[in-house]
C-alpha cells in the first residue's frame, strides 16, 4: 500500500482533509454549546419548580 496523502501531486486531498477536520471541530463546538444550553434550561426549570414548591409550602 502506498500512502499518497502527503504527495505534492494531490494537494486537494490534504485541503479536503483539513476542511473535514475543521467541520468536525465546528460540529463538536456546536454540540458542546447545545449541551450547555440544555443544561442551563434544565437548571432554570429545576429552580422554577423549587420556587413553585416553596410557594406552595407557605
Amino acid at each position: 500500500i502506498i500512502d499518497n496523502t502527503e504527495s505534492p501531486h494531490r494537494p486537494h486531498i490534504e485541503e479536503e482533509e483539513e476542511e473535514e477536520e475543521e467541520e468536525e471541530e465546528e460540529d463538536e463546538e456546536e454540540d458542546e454549546e447545545e449541551e450547555e444550553e440544555e443544561e442551563e434550561e434544565e437548571e432554570e426549570e429545576e429552580e422554577e419548580e423549587e420556587g413553585l414548591n416553596h410557594q406552595r409550602n407557605i
